[in-house]
């Protein structure tokens, strides 16, 4: 998936408290867009990066954690996926497959907040949920 170019893109302190990390993840979701097929943008948002584009990123990930190869990179890494939708927020966490890929963990339940959370609470379920990407 390629990123919106309009989003909420920032590279973040990995020892920012749970209420730090609750503003920014509510700050992303409300940057966030819905990009319909009759959107203008579909065909730019839609588009799958090319090998290219995957590895400059990868190369520029591993410069910026200080290391240099992938096992590096992703060594204790989790990956939680936030969506705010009718008033809730939606967090899953994923489980590293290996190669920079995540899947689902299976038997998982989501969790699921009021849109009204506060953001300590908020950052708090996002540290939960990557314990738990971590751990899968």
């Amino acid at each position: 998936m390629k990123p919106d170019p309009r989003g909420y893109h920032e590279y973040l302190s990995p020892d920012l408290t749970a209420l730090e990390i609750g503003g920014h993840a509510r700050a992303a979701l409300l940057a966030s867009r819905f990009i319909a097929p009759d959107h203008p943008e579909w065909d730019e948002v839609i588009r799958f990066p090319t090998k290219e584009e995957f590895k400059a990123w990868e190369e520029a990930d591993k410069a910026r954690a200080g290391v240099k190869t992938l096992k590096a990179l992703f060594n204790g890494a989790g990956h939680v996926s936030l969506d705010l939708q009718e008033g809730e927020i939606n967090l899953i966490p994923w489980r590293y497959r290996g190669r920079g890929h995540w899947e689902g963990i299976r038997d998982h339940e989501d969790t699921v907040l009021a849109e009204e959370v506060s953001d300590e609470a908020l950052g708090k379920a996002i540290l939960d949920a990557l314990d738990i990407s971590r751990s899968a």
